[in-house]
């Protein structure tokens, strides 16, 4: 699966202790993108925003989250699902 650059820089913002930093998810996501530099946030936002578009299987959603290389990982898919159309929303307020 080809994940661009861009997506690959934001998911580097979620550093490994940035859970301990935040009270909940949300904060947590904007941390990140507010560490994103904004030129950046677009070809996320398309990305991700066409990956969550065809609706990924489970195997799809781990393989992708994998791949684009954050420092912590997700045991259930249905929470990562959460927290993806979460930073989808925050990207689109946000670009």
């Amino acid at each position: 699966m080809y994940i661009p650059d861009e997506f690959r820089y934001l998911m580097h913002c979620f550093y490994s202790e940035i859970r301990e930093d935040s009270a909940d998810e949300k904060e947590v996501i904007a941390t990140a993108v507010d560490a994103c530099e904004s030129k950046q946030r677009p070809a996320a936002l398309e990305f991700l925003q066409r990956f969550l578009e065809g609706d990924p299987s489970d195997q799809e959603l781990r393989g992708m989250w994998y791949a684009s290389g954050p420092n912590f990982g997700y045991e259930d898919y249905q929470e990562l699902r959460q927290f993806l159309y979460l930073l989808l929303d925050e990207l689109k307020r946000r670009t």
